[in-house]
């Protein structure tokens, strides 16, 4: 594996827009799979929740774990992508994939499957951020929001869709056949990989700061468990406030490390250009409001209002759909108009549906459940790609890398840690309650509605 992530490092080759095109085609299929495997396992808990007999609380980390390790991998990803040969990074990354979609297949223990799920991350990780900064260097500037938009299908659509797929599969092959259609298409994508996969882009000579790799990774790591933790012994017990402060000395730590070196992990100097930080900031927000009404929808209809999972299902597949709909649509906008109209009308849509949300009752039909969280996730596909490819267009063409590595990397880590803490406000918040109640839902919306407002202020500040 590290040969074929160091090796292979020539000056890369000029191609054909065909070929361009065909290469793109195959890496974001792999993306997509990679994306998908996010989030297949949210149907599947109970029933490995049954084979392994683990509680909620520990088989949750098979899907926290996934999103901590494609955090942390990213974040690796400009130190790869500016020494490495395309086409070996990529096959890699996907090899990666694959030796841990078939150790899940046939994983005899809860231990051996949250591993093979760290490995499939690592492969992931790489994946991501890879697909986004060839597009950057290889597309024209004045098609790069129509592609991004395009490769909105990979980063949102995917993780949103996946619940949805894995409960038809679940249903009528079980769990494990999620790993067998992983690993399938695994096979396929790396055989492409071999014919149409080349390699571009200009090589930068850098080094692999490993203390920081170990930093970044502990920081969230112990923020994570800290608010875990919660659950288990409140909010000031030592076991919740010591991880969670271990964690942000450590991240403190990073942050004055990456500002100090020469070749950093992150290069967070770049945070400097006011445009790429505005669009960091609303890409992760709106990275976050995906992410947790994935995880809080379903536990209004499920747990508050005692629906099959099967109604959970209908009711967040028509938003799914919209996303992957409007996701090249607002990448056109973008090419078009610009960034702020994509952004204020985004976030205006984002707002309706969490304030909307924030008043439900037990009895809301679920016909406007539907038609709320499907304008949530219209508002999600006209910020999330769109300010990714204004973001980073902003920036130098050596900071292109280091721009993808930190908008990703950032963004996975708030759409883990955030959603772990709006759950940990939904139980604080039901009135002390084991399970949800339709109190702690709504006081959850309503703070979901206050990020996104405090956003609105920003967009309409720095987004030009």
């Amino acid at each position: 594996m590290g040969t074929l992530l160091t090796a292979g490092c020539e000056i890369a080759m000029e191609i054909s827009n065909r070929q361009r095109n065909m290469m793109l085609a195959v890496m974001m299929v792999g993306g997509f799979f990679s994306a998908l495997s996010q989030s297949m396992l949210t149907a599947a808990l109970p029933v490995v929740m049954d084979e392994f007999i683990i509680t909620a609380t520990l088989g949750q980390w098979l899907t926290t774990s996934y999103i901590m390790v494609l955090g942390i991998v990213t974040s690796m990803t400009a130190y790869l992508i500016n020494r490495c040969h395309t086409q070996k990074l990529f096959i890699s990354a996907m090899l990666l994939f694959l030796a841990g979609s078939l150790i899940s297949l046939k994983a005899p223990s809860f231990g051996i499957l949250l591993f093979a799920r760290v490995m499939q991350a690592a492969g992931a990780g790489i994946l991501l951020p890879l697909i986004q900064v060839i597009g950057f260097q290889t597309i024209p500037e004045e098609n790069r929001g129509r592609a991004m938009g395009l490769m909105g299908l990979v980063i949102a659509f995917a993780p949103a869709i996946g619940p949805t797929i894995s409960g038809v599969i679940v249903d009528f092959s079980g769990w494990r056949s999620i790993f067998a259609l992983l690993s399938f298409s695994s096979v396929i994508i790396i055989a492409a990989a071999l014919f149409f996969v080349f390699d571009v882009g200009e090589k930068i000579a850098s080094k692999m700061d490993i203390l920081s790799a170990l930093a970044y990774g502990l920081a969230f790591s112990g923020i994570m468990l800290g608010v875990t933790n919660r659950e288990n012994y409140g909010w000031f017990d030592p076991y919740t406030l010591g991880p969670a402060f271990l964690g942000l000395l450590l991240l403190v730590f990073f942050v004055r490390r990456q500002l100090s070196q020469k070749d950093p992990l992150l290069e967070l100097r770049i945070f400097s250009n006011y445009k790429f930080a505005a669009a960091a900031v609303l890409n992760m927000i709106s990275y976050l409001i995906m992410m947790s009404g994935t995880i809080l929808v379903p536990i209004y209809i499920q747990t508050v209002r005692g629906l099959p999972a099967l109604t959970s299902g209908l009711v967040l597949l028509p938003g799914s759909l919209l996303l992957a709909l409007f996701s090249p649509v607002s990448g056109y906008l973008l090419d078009r108009y610009g960034p702020r109209m994509t952004t204020i009308s985004g976030m205006i849509l984002m707002a309706i549906s969490a304030v909307s949300f924030s008043f439900f009752t037990v009895s809301t039909p679920i016909w406007i459940v539907t038609t709320l969280y499907a304008i949530r996730m219209v508002g999600v596909a006209a910020i999330l790609m769109p300010l990714t490819a204004y973001g980073i267009g902003v920036l130098e063409k050596k900071y292109v890398a280091h721009g993808t590595a930190v908008v990703t990397s950032l963004r996975q880590m708030t759409g883990a840690l955030g959603s772990a803490i709006l759950v940990a406000i939904m139980s604080t918040a039901s009135a002390g309650q084991i399970s949800a109640d339709i109190a702690g839902i709504n006081a959850t919306f309503a703070a979901q509605a206050l990020v996104i407002i405090a956003g609105m202020v920003l967009a309409f500040r720095w987004i030009k």
